[in-house]
Order: C-alpha cells, then structure tokens, then sequence
C-alpha cells in the first residue's frame, strides 16, 4: 500500500454512503437484454486503496466530491471500444 492509501476493505467506514441510483448499468449482450443496475456501493472492482480525502469524507458519512457515486461512474470500458476518443 503506497503513502496516504489504505484498504478500502478495512477503512473502518460505512460504504452505503455511496450507494446511488440511477449511476450504474450491467453490460448488455443484446439490445434485448433489460436495463439493470449494478446493486451495493459504486466502486471500481479493480480498486484495492482509498486514499486520505476520500475516507475523511466517507468516515462524515458523506460522498466524496470525485467518489464515481457522483455521476462519475463509467465502469469498465470493454476492449472494443478502449480505443475511441471524443471527437
């Protein structure tokens, strides 16, 4: 764990603060497939740290401002689409 990091796991904090509706969608195989979300608290599953803002404002039991709770979820990018830019 690198400086000012610590384990999302055993932070000690209530993470049902950034359970958000609306935010995330399950990966669709067809466009028949039904709109679902992803239940529990928005959090990257590649993610292992939190770093000190956030769990100072997790530990107030408050969203963090850049937590992907905020509307900043995007979720994982699958590969055919890893190469497409904004424009």
């Amino acid at each position: 764990m690198g400086k000012g990091q610590w384990g999302i796991e055993n932070c000690g904090c209530d993470l049902s603060v950034l359970t958000a509706d609306n935010i995330t969608r399950k990966e669709w195989l067809s466009s028949k497939d039904p709109i679902q979300e992803i239940s529990g608290p928005v959090i990257d599953e590649a993610c292992e740290n939190i770093c000190y803002t956030c769990l100072e404002s997790l530990k107030k039991e408050k969203v963090p401002k850049h937590a992907l709770a905020s509307s900043l979820w995007l979720g994982p990018v699958p590969d055919e689409l890893k190469g497409l830019t904004f424009a």
